[in-house]
């Protein structure tokens, strides 16, 4: 028994040993694939492929092979694995391929830096090295078929021996794959050309008869997912450290160019044939072998070819353009794209058309076309140009338009890669440092305004290892998706990588003048989206936020400056104990932390009492008091702050709201006690309101609860609004007026004078009194101006049916011109300053 199982696990080893030996065909096409002078595998698939091995534990033995000889090796099953193979029809009947590419790549045409290729076209009677038995061939030798053009092909055995036909100029070009060519291209005198095919995905092909194919395809495919889904994994290390050449895009310069030929043989075409009718019969030979090529050329172009005339009825129209409305030739001449298409698509195109017809311009545009009862849009590039008669009088128009709606998804999908992160959908780090810049290098450098916020997660680590990454990278979806609600104008959102992210915004002038104000509001949002509850297993959990602020000001070298000062910001904040907010800039930091202290002060003193109210009281023309106006004082540490020192702050911080209740509290309390007393019931209590308090959707129901709570006669409470509360969102605010006005409150529109109130919007109002603001008062006996004002308002109220009252009336000589002018309400100094009631 032990000898049997003895020979069994020897036969296990052997088996495992057998699995974790790879033969790889190594041919040469460097960077993707190649052998080191030692023998070493390098590039791009062997850097990777190593790595994977590394990982799994495999053994890889390289076996050298030209092309050809390597996809023979490959079908005989003498090595198990080629890298850097295009599928095609006949090689995935023949061989197995793992379903992540590597890499997409296409092939393209390189000329010798003396030679002048700009279309498919100029390479007749060329000659063109290309490697024996590839697609690049096959490619060559069908395009020599379908445009009747001559090619002198050189095939070699290998890349090389293709650089080095190029650079004795033996040939013309070279026709490779666009790595290979951009890597050589310097050094062997090469120089791209617009002529490009064949884009594919690249991968490792197997035997299938190899009976570890399709675990090993499976592996692959596993490491080629997580390294793609991680912006510093190992991958884009490997394609970055190589330098592939750029990519190009996929509407390439040689369609611009093949298009314009084309207009100018379609219209050469047809003056040829004109003219060639009216002379002798021994031209009408060559006019039937011209005709004939344009035929050819338009039958197998992949191209949308059609004439218009002067009332935008189709003339002519290609074969592909009957395959594109599904019907006959027939049936389009002398129809309009009203006809096929829908009416947008058709709108669209009539205005093109008529640009054309009417103005004689030569238009080269995008469209998004979609034919009647067609689901999605088709992505044109369209190029349409007049047609002339003799006497130079346009009569129609002559258009070419390419179907470019892959390209356009491709180059969607490359921009998606390259500028956003692939998990939040974000702007990533290089784009935001890319639109950083730009805003930064504007070249009225003064004007521009802005901060940045750098933000990062704390203790987001543990959050990773207590409950995986799948459960962290939905927390940072949660995290974007819920700033990104808070975001206003021209503030941008992005991942900066792991846990950090960062906000760009960017201010007016005008904003700029109370710049901490902005960004205070624009952290509180940012700490509450983040303070929203991520469930967990039926938890919520809920993390604090470190965040690093700097100002564009101070980026004096850059977006680089910029964010890397934000970043330090941001450090310094997870060193002070993390959830903290930290400024770059020391002054901004002061005030910062002065706001933040004054803050805190306000929360303590509502908790601690430390807020009282003051009453200036209001005067009749004889002097009696019909009132009092309640004036919050913060008595803190036997110190009585004023309401201009700490009601700012209060309103940027919210805690208005509660402040705002118990002031309202405390003066209807007053109220019930006057009611009470003979002498005193008929007092009213003026309290000012917050713009910031009218926007909470609560307060006309909280002012409606301390009524009913405290029994305070509600037509003594007059609630004072300012005009600039009316400056956005009048509507709301009426609605609440009339709403609290239905239970006797009566209202008065303080500062009346002072800010931008259209006569309009002041007889919408449901008002009871208008307010004369303290500075034209002040300046009565001095300014004639200021009392034209004053008779302005008092007129303007009296016609209005509203009450008017006078406040900062300091002088009998005021009181006394006010009554001249028709006024009899007064409050200020002369009566008395504001005091305790027990004063």
């Amino acid at each position: 028994m032990l000898k049997y199982l003895a020979y069994c696990l020897i036969l296990l080893g052997v088996t495992n040993t057998w699995a974790s030996t790879i033969k790889l065909g190594v041919y040469h096409n460097p960077p993707k694939l190649f052998l080191s002078e030692q023998g070493d595998v390098k590039g791009i698939f062997g850097d990777l492929l190593l790595e994977i091995a590394r990982q799994e534990q495999w053994t890889i033995e390289p076996v050298a092979c030209q092309w050809e000889d390597c996809l023979a090796l490959l079908q005989q099953n003498r090595i198990n694995l080629l890298p850097d193979v295009a599928p095609n029809a006949e090689r995935r009947a023949l061989f197995a391929f793992h379903e992540e590419p590597v890499l997409h790549s296409w092939s393209q045409v390189f000329q010798h830096q003396s030679q002048q290729i700009d279309s498919i076209l100029d390479l007749n009677q060329k000659q063109l090295a290309v490697l024996a038995g590839s697609v690049q061939q096959r490619y060559l030798e069908q395009m020599m078929n379908e445009f009747g053009i001559v090619i002198h092909l050189l095939e070699v055995e290998t890349l090389v021996e293709g650089l080095y036909a190029v650079k004795e100029q033996r040939v013309d070009g070279l026709v490779t794959n666009h790595l290979f060519g951009s890597l050589h291209a310097d050094a062997y005198g090469m120089t791209e050309t617009s002529i490009m095919f064949g884009a594919t995905g690249l991968y490792f092909a197997a035997n299938p008869q190899w009976p570890q194919n399709t675990q090993t395809l499976s592996r692959i495919d596993h490491w080629l997912r997580e390294w793609k889904a991680a912006p510093q994994s190992f991958y884009h290390q490997v394609i970055s450290g190589w330098k592939p050449a750029k990519i190009q895009p996929f509407i390439p310069t040689s369609v611009w160019v093949t298009l314009a030929v084309l207009i100018a043989v379609l219209v050469l075409s047809s003056w040829l044939i004109k003219s060639l009718r009216k002379q002798a019969r021994h031209f009408k030979s060559a006019l039937m072998t011209t005709h004939q090529h344009l035929s050819v050329i338009l039958e197998n172009l992949d191209t949308y070819v059609y004439i218009k005339d002067d009332e935008f009825r189709y003339t002519y129209v290609s074969k592909s353009v009957c395959q594109r409305f599904q019907t006959k030739e027939s049936d389009i001449i002398g129809k309009t794209a009203c006809d096929f298409f829908d009416a947008d698509t058709a709108a669209s195109i009539h205005d093109f058309d008529r640009r054309v017809l009417t103005q004689g311009e030569r238009i080269i545009e995008e469209e998004r076309n979609r034919i009647q009862n067609e689901d999605t849009p088709v992505t044109f590039l369209s190029i349409k140009t007049p047609l002339r008669n003799e006497k130079g009088e346009i009569t129609g128009i002559c258009g070419i338009s390419t179907d470019i709606t892959l390209q356009t998804q491709y180059q969607e999908e490359v921009h998606q890669l390259i500028f956003f992160d692939l998990l939040t959908g974000l702007p990533n780090r290089k784009f935001i440092v890319e639109h950083l810049s730009k805003i930064l290098k504007t070249e009225d450098q003064p004007s521009i305004h802005g901060f940045i916020v750098m933000i990062d997660l704390d203790n987001f680590r543990d959050l990773n290892d207590s409950f995986g990454h799948d459960t962290g990278d939905q927390y940072l979806k949660h995290i974007a998706k819920n700033i990104k609600k808070q975001l206003r104008a021209n503030q941008t959102l992005g991942r900066f990588g792991g846990d950090e992210f960062v906000i760009i915004a960017e201010l007016t002038a005008s904003q700029a003048i109370n710049i901490l104000d902005h960004i205070q509001r624009a952290l509180v949002r940012v700490k509450h989206a983040c303070s929203e509850p991520f469930v967990i297993n039926s938890k919520a959990y809920i993390s604090s936020i470190s965040m690093g602020v700097s100002l564009f000001s101070d980026a004096k070298k850059g977006a680089v400056d910029g964010l890397k000062q934000a970043e330090l910001a941001m450090y310094d904040a997870k060193k002070a104990g993390r959830n903290q907010i930290r400024f770059f800039d020391f002054e901004m930091q002061e005030q910062a932390d002065k706001r933040t202290e004054l803050e805190a002060g306000i929360r303590k003193g509502l908790d601690a009492q430390e807020f009282c109210l003051y009453y200036q009281s209001q005067h009749d023309a004889d002097g009696s008091i019909i009132g009092y106006e309640a004036l919050v004082r913060w008595v803190r540490e036997g110190v009585v702050i004023p309401p201009s020192d700490f009601i700012p702050q209060a309103e940027q911080s919210g805690l208005i709201i509660p402040l705002g209740q118990w002031i309202l509290k405390t003066a209807c309390e007053q109220l019930a006690q006057w009611k009470a007393l003979p002498d005193k019931q008929h007092l009213s209590i003026a309290v000012n309101i917050s713009a910031v308090q009218f926007q909470d959707p609560k307060f006309a129901q909280q002012v409606i609860s301390l009524l009913d709570q405290t029994q305070a006669p509600a037509d003594h409470l007059e609630l004072e609004i300012t005009e600039s509360m009316l400056i956005s969102d009048l509507d709301k605010i009426i609605d609440i007026l009339l709403l609290l006005k239905t239970k006797g409150i009566r209202f008065s529109l303080d500062d009346f004078g002072t800010g931008y109130s259209s006569l309009d919007r002041l007889t919408n109002l449901p008002l009871d009194q208008l307010k004369i603001d303290q500075r034209f008062v002040r300046n009565l006996d001095k300014h004639t101006r200021d009392a034209a004002v004053a008779k302005t308002i008092i007129d303007l109220g009296r016609n209005l049916g509203l009450s008017v009252i006078a406040e900062g009336v300091e002088t009998e000589y005021q009181r006394e011109r006010l009554l001249e002018l028709g006024c009899y309400q007064f409050q200020g100094y002369l009566f008395s300053k504001p005091a305790l009631l027990s004063e």
